[in-house]
Formats: C-alpha cells, sequence, structure tokens
C-alpha cells in the first residue's frame, strides 16, 4: 500500500509524463501500481480502508487477562518459586491450551508477555 507522499509523486509524474510506464519510471514502481492509483484518482476515492487484524491469540486473550488480574503478583524473587499465587507464564500457557502435542509455542508467548 502506498502512502499519500507516493500516490501524490505518481499523480504528478502520470501529469508530467501522460504515461503509465513514463511515470512508473519516474515514481520507481509498476505501471500496474500507476494505472490503479491514477483510476482511484480521478475516480474520487481515496486509499482503501484498512481491514483491522484478526491475531491468533485473541480467543485466549480474555482467559489470560482475566487470569492475571485474579493471579496477583507473579512469583517471588530471587528466582525460587513463585509462591504468592500468581498465574506464571508457564500456567498461562498450559491454562490457555497453548502447550500441546502440536502448539504453537510463538503463539504463546505473545500471549504471556502482557
Amino acid at each position: 500500500m502506498k502512502s499519500a507522499r507516493e500516490r501524490m509523486d505518481i499523480i504528478s509524474a502520470y501529469r508530467e509524463v501522460g504515461s503509465y510506464r513514463g511515470a512508473a519510471r519516474i515514481a520507481g514502481t509498476t505501471p500496474k501500481t500507476v494505472r490503479r492509483v491514477i483510476a482511484r484518482h480521478e475516480g474520487g476515492g481515496g486509499a482503501p480502508e484498512r481491514v483491522p487484524r484478526v491475531h491468533n491469540y485473541d480467543g485466549v486473550a480474555t482467559l489470560v487477562a482475566g487470569r492475571v488480574k485474579s493471579g496477583g503478583g507473579g512469583g517471588g524473587g530471587g528466582g525460587g518459586r513463585g509462591t504468592s499465587g500468581g498465574w506464571s507464564r508457564r500456567r498461562s500457557r498450559r491454562g490457555a491450551g497453548i502447550i500441546t502435542a502440536g502448539g504453537a509455542p510463538r503463539c504463546g508467548r505473545r500471549v504471556s508477555t502482557w
């Protein structure tokens, strides 16, 4: 997706040269992109609105947030076992169902870093 500045550069290059290929060469993009930007500009439309992305951890985010809030602190100091009753990172991943035989540890790291 081109920024507003890049789109304006493409439009001005097209107005100067008058061809898609020439404008593409000046703007450093492809003729197909120039054609799309010009068509959108002449049609009165701006950039298309972005659709919010869905994350693969959205389903367990509320579970983790609720457990972390209700659990209190996370572990005692000194590197020993956490005895404060907190919901540790290991428990958050296990409770969310992330640690399984075919689990996705990257997803689990994202969830448990809140």
